[in-house]
């Protein structure tokens, strides 16, 4: 008996959106409609292609009138249900996206101004008090493509890169650039972290630093930087260490700080920011420098310079007091939502867009599923130095799901009508 061959495919280029690094060198190779393998990709974006393309489970639209079982229904009405909780709202929530294209957030900022919603979410968390600071310093900002080849000292602050984006070392450290060599014989790979230094693999520099004495180590630094030589080391800080770090920062010609969530989101965000902000103005006194955030989330930037664009930065505080009705959608794990929004979507209607499976679909009033962007939809979507990357969609979605453009879209004109 005749057998039929495997149905090979190979699409080139695609975007990988496991983080907000958006590696656009990825070839995803298809086998009978199923992923096979995607070269260049790392461990996190081949889980994410894995997941989306092989082991997603279809999701239908759903009603569950007071959030008591569910029952499947047309995209019509889950559509009438979204709209007419929504109408009923006076203080109503839109919340997150941050996984979901500029195309989509245009028209979610669309939709909060239509119904007078309150926007929140992880990604102004982390950027907002960042680009606050920034404003307030008038600190110099740049591209991977300048860090990649002017830079010489790359500081990640509380950061590991491998963890959070794994191919940025190799872009912005072991590659060369224009203006500078690759490796150990130009450019310095240095970790301020509480965790010890050893964990991190081929630093040039780790120095451990407890965050209690995050502060006190910045104020040792710009004292060096301004004297032109090491200051005394802050207590708590490996003397030999601190003293190496400051020599590096004084001799540097262009250093990159980044700066992961957890500093951006800490409580002692705001002094701590300021501080961090200060070095690297007085960086800038003698040499180059600039601050980038290291945003996770595939297009954290987008809301950023939605808000910008819409004149809503800076964004308010959620009121959570007031919220009566919720729309969640872009998210990607449940550790990305907020106790005051699991909390509210159990007392007030709540509006849930997923791309995949999860918990908070318990909560839901109404469920409407839909593609996920680089994956399942195309699009665009900003890489964490804010440069548009287009995304390319890879299949079809196994349960034709809508996109969120197009859910948007929807809910709108059905307001207007």
């Amino acid at each position: 008996m005749a057998t039929s061959s495997p149905s090979n495919e190979t699409i080139p280029n695609v975007v990988c959106t496991g983080c907000a690094l958006l590696c656009d060198d990825i070839f995803v190779e298809m086998e009978d409609g199923s992923f096979k393998q995607g070269v260049n990709a790392c461990n996190r974006g081949w889980k994410k292609f894995q997941y989306y393309l092989n082991e997603l489970v279809p999701l239908n639209c759903q009603q569950r009138p007071g959030k008591q079982g569910g029952d499947v229904v047309t995209y019509d009405d889950a559509l009438a249900g979204a709209v007419s909780i929504l109408q009923e709202a006076k203080s109503p929530l839109v919340y997150g996206f941050a996984s979901s294209s500029l195309e989509d957030q245009q028209a979610i900022f669309e939709l909060a101004e239509k119904v007078g919603a309150q926007l929140g979410g992880p990604a102004f968390q982390t950027l907002i008090p960042f680009y606050t600071q920034a404003i307030n310093a008038l600190l110099y900002t740049g591209t991977l493509a300048e860090a990649i080849n002017k830079a010489d000292v790359f500081v990640f602050w509380n950061a590991d890169p491998l963890e959070s984006h794994p191919r940025l070392l190799s872009k912005v450290i072991y590659s060369r650039g224009f203006f500078r060599i690759t490796g150990y014989e130009v450019k310095k790979y240095i970790v301020i972290h509480p965790s010890d230094p050893d964990k991190f693999r081929g630093t040039t520099l780790g120095v451990k630093v407890p965050p209690e004495i995050e502060q006190e180590l910045i104020n040792a630094l710009r004292a060096s930087i301004v004297a032109g030589a090491p200051a005394d080391a802050p207590a708590g800080v490996d003397k030999a260490a601190f003293e190496k770090l400051a020599s590096l920062l004084i001799d540097a010609e262009y250093a990159i700080f980044f700066l992961d969530k957890s500093t951006l989101r800490s409580d002692s965000s705001s002094p701590l920011l300021t501080d961090l902000a200060g070095l690297v103005a007085d960086l800038n006194q003698k040499e180059r420098a600039m601050l980038l955030p290291l945003a996770e989330d595939l297009n954290s930037m987008g809301l950023f310079l939605h808000s910008l664009a819409t004149g809503r930065f800076p964004l308010a505080e959620v009121d959570w007091e007031h919220v009566d009705a919720i729309m969640v959608g872009g998210v990607e794990e449940t550790t990305e939502l907020p106790p005051q929004l699991l909390s509210a979507g159990k007392s007030v209607p709540l509006i849930f867009l997923p791309q995949e499976e999860m918990i908070l679909a318990k909560s839901a009033d109404i469920i409407i599923p839909v593609a996920a962007p680089g994956i399942t939809d195309g699009g665009t979507a900003a890489r964490f130095d804010g440069v548009a990357v287009p995304l390319k969609k890879v299949a079809e979605p196994k349960n034709a799901a809508p996109t969120t453009l197009q859910v948007i879209t929807d809910i709108i004109a059905r307001l207007s009508a």
